[in-house]
């Protein structure tokens, strides 16, 4: 028996020896030469059964490759969990709460086709290693619905890739709470690649627990809070032992991260308007970064931090209470405000201040000396200090000191052996470090 017609239906055109006869699954009645109704009762029967939920059972599937096994259509589709399996729209119009709740129940990593989906959040925990995907964050948004709960909660070895979080920013009346993801206790391995987490009134991300979040890397994407002045992603408030963590190559158009006491940070190609050092941070490195703080001045605190190879438009205090960083290497957009408040040898830097005025001494006698003060805004007590002139020195002797916040003294001593020296008018340059 031959069938034609371009696909099987409720109804089929059956051939069969040159003859046919047309077949209505309905009423179950009609044969072909050659065939019996009992026969086309039992096609009906398969072609019902291949349209329910069964018919995945009823057809099979292998790889070409050899070892392959054959397997049901069924099961095949169940590697893969979408979000659409469930009843989700992604149309920005229904909501697809229940839809996306349903199929993170699954335990399965979660895809979310294009669209934008609607949510109303409670902090849905995901599974130990799950990740829910999509296939871009500018095109597969979950987008936040008049709540104030937190979007997501995480587990260990779960993430989230290719996708964005839109937070309502605040804007129904008394929602002006929640977050986006949430990593508690006993969550290592947590990646976040090319996710975008947006206009989320509370934070974008926040470790909530001390050693929390172990080894989570964040790679790529954009992290907003609806107030651009407050961090997007915040750190635990003191780690007790190391815990590595990893941000790379991600974005902020306000302050990206506030490192709390983390221990073990490493932050580099960035770009962010700030970063907030917090007291207790411990080994946090920083390099390879545009820190666009728009004439602002980042402020460097914690022991044994490190700001190294950065782009930063503003300039940098080192704070009283920080203790064994290092800041040097940077490319700095207003250096002469640059400003260590450290105790002396507790720090290393590279800042330099310099300050110049044009003087003409007065006659100095053979072995006589001769001082003057130079503004060198920056300087500090303790700092090397350092001089020159424009003009051939003629035998005389320069030395350098800071002798006041803010102020150089040059002494000029006569060691020609020749006489007094006259020295015309000249430039004085100082330099303090």
């Amino acid at each position: 028996m031959r069938y034609s017609g371009g696909k099987i239906g409720r109804r089929g055109l059956l051939a069969a020896a040159g003859s046919f006869a047309i077949w209505d699954s309905s009423a179950k009645t009609g044969a072909a030469t050659g065939e019996t109704p009992q026969s086309l009762t039992a096609l009906a029967q398969s072609i019902d059964r291949l349209r329910s939920s069964a018919g995945g059972e009823m057809v099979g599937i292998q790889q070409s490759e050899a070892g392959a096994i054959t397997r049901t259509a069924q099961s095949k589709a169940r590697d893969i969990v979408s979000v659409k399996d469930f009843g989700a729209v992604g149309g920005n119009a229904a909501l697809d709460t229940a839809a996306i709740n349903a199929a993170i129940d699954t335990g399965k990593h979660v895809f979310f086709p294009i669209g934008v989906y609607s949510y109303v959040p409670s902090g849905k925990a995901l599974a130990f290693g799950q990740v829910l995907y999509g296939e871009s964050p500018l095109t597969t948004r979950i987008a936040k619905v008049d709540s104030d709960g937190d979007m997501f909660t995480m587990a260990a070895g779960s993430g989230l890739r290719d996708i964005g979080l839109q937070g309502n920013g605040g804007i129904y009346t008394g929602k002006l709470a929640g977050r986006g993801l949430v990593i508690g206790a006993d969550t290592s391995n947590i990646t976040l690649q090319n996710v975008n987490i947006l206009d989320m009134y509370g934070y974008a991300v926040e470790v909530t627990a001390n050693n929390g979040g172990s080894q989570l890397r964040i790679i790529g994407g954009i992290y907003d809070r609806t107030n651009p002045a407050l961090a997007a992603i915040q750190m635990p408030e003191a780690d007790t032992e190391a815990t590595p963590r990893h941000l790379v190559g991600v974005a902020s158009t306000g302050v990206l991260i506030d490192t709390g006491g983390a221990d073990n940070l490493l932050l580099t190609g960035i770009y962010t308007r700030d970063v907030f050092f917090g007291a207790a941070s411990k080994k946090v490195i920083l390099s390879g970064s545009r820190i666009s703080t728009l004439g602002g001045v980042m402020i460097v605190k914690g022991t044994d931090n490190a700001v190294s190879g950065n782009s930063i438009a503003g300039s940098i205090t080192v704070d009283s209470g920080a203790a064994t960083c290092v800041v040097s290497g940077n490319v700095v957009v207003g250096a002469s405000a640059n400003v260590d408040n450290s105790a002396l040898g507790a720090n290393v830097t590279d800042f330099r201040y310099g300050g110049s005025k044009t003087y003409d001494p007065r006659r100095i006698a053979d072995g006589a000396a001769h001082s003057t003060t130079v503004t060198c805004i920056g300087a500090r007590m303790g700092m090397i200090a350092s001089a020159a002139i424009s003009i051939d020195q003629a035998g005389v002797t320069l030395t350098a000191y800071v002798s006041a916040a803010d102020t150089v003294t040059v002494r000029y001593q006569n060691e020609s052996g020749g006489g007094a020296v006259d020295l015309a008018s000249h430039n004085l340059r100082v330099e303090a470090r």
